[in-house]
């Protein structure tokens, strides 16, 4: 009888679909253990090790092969990317300030979005509005707490 020995191991289920899948093509019969019990708590992959993926003793050397060829190939095919361009200090730190603003003001408010950046006679017409929103809701809840206080 083989002994099931651990050729791999994944944290995310999908790769260790497909690579039982891909040894499945290939003639290895493989076993993820931990596959049932992680699908029902997932929190836990770290802590157990993730998906382990089993074969037979006398085909694991096999399997390793297959699955270094592949990462081989993959890394081979994959574009290689340039760093990204550094942003210019001045443009990022007004961009923050900016968003600095409504932050609170949204989260304040509980207005569930964050105004786009525009220029121009939109933007002007676009901070009248919520300008007006904002005053709407402090004068409805000031009112609704004095009548609240006044009972």
């Amino acid at each position: 009888m083989a002994m099931l020995v651990e050729i791999a191991h994944f944290y995310d289920p999908e790769e260790a679909y497909c690579a039982r899948g891909y040894l499945g093509a290939q003639g290895v019969h493989t076993v993820i253990h931990n596959e049932h019990f992680l699908n029902v708590a997932p929190w836990l992959r770290v802590a157990l090790g993730g998906y382990r993926l089993l074969a037979a003793s006398e085909d694991a050397t096999d399997a390793k092969r297959l699955l270094a060829d592949v990462a081989k190939a993959e890394s081979e095919t994959r574009p290689r990317q340039e760093p990204a361009e550094p942003q210019d200090g001045a443009n990022a730190i007004s961009r923050r300030a900016r968003t600095a603003f409504w932050f609170p003001v949204a989260f304040s408010f509980g207005v569930p979005f964050i105004p786009p950046r525009q220029s121009g006679w939109r933007r002007t017409l676009e901070i009248a509005a919520l300008i007006s929103l904002y005053v709407l809701l402090i004068s409805w809840w000031a009112g609704s707490l004095q009548s609240f206080v006044l009972r």
